[in-house]
Parts: structure tokens; C-alpha cells; sequence
């Protein structure tokens, strides 16, 4: 499991939640048209991808039902640039020491 997809479930679950939230559904309306557990769909909404044996085709598969119980279309939703997964820049551990701590050479 990647910081990617960690990430990626996070945020689609944050998407799903102001879905709802926007919608005004509450989670146990939502549990009984989709038939995903109220715990599930907390998880989903959470990203935790522990819940679901840090599979993300199994998180993905059951964010897709829940978006289809808020009739939400997903693949459009993590289409935005907000949600795509982002490069790692790494920088100089130097860049984070104030210069006054820093050996002089």
C-alpha cells in the first residue's frame, strides 16, 4: 500500500462525505439504499483503507456503490485536479534549518 493510494482513499472519501452532507442524507438513510453497513460507510469516508484489509480495488469497489446510493458519479468526481495524485518533491534537509543552527563550514 502506497502514499498514493492512502491518500486517494482519503480523499474520494471526503468527496463522498460533502456529497452527502450537500445531499442532507444521513448515514443510516444511505446504508439501507446501498446495503453497506453505517460503519462501512464511515470508513469509506474516513479513507481507511485497514478497515478494508488495506485493499483499494475493495474500497474503490464499495465507494462506487455508496456514490451510486448518493447518485454521485465518481470516475467524474476524482477527475478533479484536486484529488489526483500528487508528486513527491523532496527537499533539502537543509531548507528546514533556520540559518543561525546551521555548522558553518
Amino acid at each position: 500500500m502506497s502514499p498514493v493510494d492512502i491518500r486517494s482513499a482519503k480523499q474520494i472519501g471526503k468527496l463522498l462525505r460533502s456529497s452527502r452532507e450537500a445531499q442532507r442524507a444521513n448515514l443510516q438513510h444511505i446504508s439501507k439504499q446501498c446495503g453497506l453497513s453505517v460503519a462501512q460507510l464511515v470508513h469509506i469516508e474516513n479513507g481507511n483503507l485497514f478497515a478494508f484489509e488495506s485493499n483499494l480495488e475493495k474500497i474503490m469497489s464499495y465507494s462506487n456503490v455508496y456514490a451510486q446510493a448518493l447518485n454521485v458519479d465518481l470516475n467524474a468526481m476524482s477527475q478533479a485536479p484536486s484529488i489526483m495524485p500528487t508528486r513527491y518533491v523532496v527537499a533539502p534537509v537543509d531548507s528546514h534549518i533556520p540559518p543561525f543552527l546551521m555548522k558553518k563550514s
